[in-house]
């Protein structure tokens, strides 16, 4: 079937669609997470948390197959995603970490220390979120409890994500040929 165009074409707009409909429906969650002045339920709070950790898992194991195992499977021609398309997905899944982990931080408002006061807005969790995937970490946002685990899981999970697509992208790249002659002793 990897041979036939049009189960291919057919296969990338299937994922197109997957992975734009996974993030309009976090862009949405986070908003209404964002929005929401009383926080919510136990049962609705536990419930989001474990369809954020299962996409971040999601998009962790993806990743790490299609640069990794895809990369060593075999011809080129064989490959999941070409480089191009690849770099964007990868774009669109960084974005989605960002936003995935921030709704946790954000369901989580309670566990984050803003210069030493507690954070009542959700905006500062999604700030925390940034710089932490960016691993900038100013310093100026500290979580607490069980949070103190998930933000350097974050960093890390961030710059493997980012390392993975980068030599993915390196190792797609056509051999560069020698600028001045061809190589070759006469």
């Amino acid at each position: 079937e990897i041979t036939d165009q049009t189960f291919v074409a057919r296969r990338g707009c299937a994922i197109d669609y997957y992975v734009a409909t996974y993030l309009l429906v976090e862009i949405a969650v986070a908003i209404v997470v964002s929005l929401l002045s009383p926080p919510p339920t136990f049962a609705l709070s536990a419930f989001v948390l474990l369809i954020v950790c299962l996409r971040i898992t999601e998009i962790i194991q993806v990743t790490v197959n299609a640069s990794i195992f895809d990369a060593i499977s075999g011809a080129i021609g064989h490959r999941v995603a070409l480089p191009e398309r690849m770099l964007v997905l990868a774009a669109v899944n960084f974005i989605e970490l960002f936003l995935c982990f921030g709704v946790v931080y954000a369901l989580n408002c309670d566990l984050l220390v803003f210069n030493k006061l507690p954070v009542s807005t959700s905006g500062t969790a999604f700030y925390l979120s940034a710089i932490t995937q960016l691993t900038i970490g100013y310093g100026d946002i500290s979580p607490i409890g069980w949070l103190r685990f998930l933000a350097p899981a974050q960093g890390f999970s961030a710059f493997v994500f980012v390392a993975l697509i980068f030599s993915r992208f390196i190792a797609s790249m056509k051999p560069m040929k020698a600028v001045v002659g061809d190589g070759s002793e006469e």
